[in-house]
């Protein structure tokens, strides 16, 4: 998504050395009037535009909205990631995933801005009683895979001893799909070497990663 900077940081509010990771609700909003461009599609969120729709796909998502003739718009699914600015001077693009045709909710009347749920940082762990952990993540888009039907995540630890990375995997196993990351000294702390999750309480793009215990 062709996307403003200083406008998904105010919506994302992550800290500059952190990642924004950020599930929420957009609406895409058609701009007949536009001179630059009579097939543009704003992305608004919190009632605040963040951007544009791809030009590429713009004119295709215009003429769906017009057929459905939705003077607000249509609320969907979205969720904003990255974002950080890292040591070195190095400012990170924000990404920005929506979800389309999937979820779509033709606005007749001025929409009503659900809270975004910000769970920027690091994955944030509580003790269950078992002994075990889990956290509350999102779902990345999986494009035409299926999360598998055990819920299994993968756990892979980087070699150059950087934070633990948990990645949803697919009914197919076709392919691994970002979920969060785990501070490095925590998870060797906590679980030593597993190297699997399970995914669970699935609504949505809201999930719960759960790490058994030792």
């Amino acid at each position: 998504m062709q996307h403003r900077r200083d406008a998904v940081a105010a919506v994302a509010r992550n800290e500059p050395s952190e990642n924004a990771l950020v599930y929420c609700c957009a609406v895409l909003r058609a701009e007949p009037g536009n001179a630059a461009d009579p097939d543009a599609v704003a992305v608004l969120v919190e009632d605040r535009q963040v951007g544009y729709v791809p030009r590429e796909v713009a004119p295709a998502v215009a003429r769906w909205l017009a057929a459905h003739n939705d003077a607000y718009g249509v609320l969907v699914d979205a969720v904003i990631s990255r974002g950080s600015v890292l040591p070195d001077g190095r400012v990170m693009r924000y990404e920005m995933a929506i979800d389309l045709p999937n979820g779509v909710e033709p606005q007749k009347t001025p929409p009503r801005w659900p809270i975004p749920v910000r769970r920027n940082g690091h994955i944030r762990l509580s003790l269950a009683a078992d002994g075990g952990y889990a956290g509350e993540v999102w779902l990345p888009p999986l494009h035409d895979e299926v999360l598998h039907p055990d819920g299994l995540a993968d756990i892979y630890p980087p070699p150059d001893g950087g934070p633990v990375i948990a990645f949803a995997v697919t009914k197919r196993k076709l392919g691994r799909y970002f979920i969060g990351t785990v501070p490095r000294e925590d998870w060797v702390s906590r679980y030593g070497s597993t190297r699997s999750a399970q995914l669970i309480d699935v609504m949505g793009r809201s999930a719960t990663i759960r790490f058994d215990p030792k």
